[in-house]
């Protein structure tokens, strides 16, 4: 009886010193992609076309909205949704965009089909819009 008291005690001891998991590990993608990203890398079908000036505001519930810093004007009316295998589909007033995407920190990489058909990589291409976006930081964050 005392040996196998002494045992658990063995396997149960490594459970008391595990690292706590960090906050944005428990988080699911959902959860992680709320918040204002930053365009700093745009490719249209295969073609570099310089970083655009807009932030994405992409809410809970799957609200969205574009932010162009120049005119200040906020384009609304978009929605977006994840889907299985990492897909991103993104839909503005009657046209729908079928993508991937990969969030990595405060990174978020999207190529998004031309014609309705989802890429099957995340790198520029023809018959594909590649973006790279930055987390904008709000204050006190």
């Amino acid at each position: 009886m005392m040996m196998r008291s002494f045992i658990l005690l063995l396997l149960a001891a490594p459970l008391g010193f595990a690292a706590p998991v960090p906050k944005e590990l428990k988080q699911t993608d959902e959860q992680r992609i709320v918040g204002k990203w930053e365009m700093v890398v745009y490719y249209r079908n295969g073609t570099d076309a310089g970083p655009q000036t807009e932030h994405w505001l992409l809410e809970k519930g799957g609200r969205a909205s574009i932010i162009n810093p120049k005119a200040m004007v906020p384009e609304s009316a978009i929605t977006y949704k994840l889907t299985a295998g990492n897909g991103f589909d993104w839909q503005r007033s009657d046209s729908l965009r079928v993508g991937i995407y990969r969030l990595d920190g405060n990174t978020l990489k999207l190529a998004m089909g031309e014609w309705d058909v989802r890429p099957t990589e995340l790198k520029p291409g023809a018959g594909c819009s590649y973006c790279e976006f930055r987390r904008v930081k709000t204050e006190g964050k």
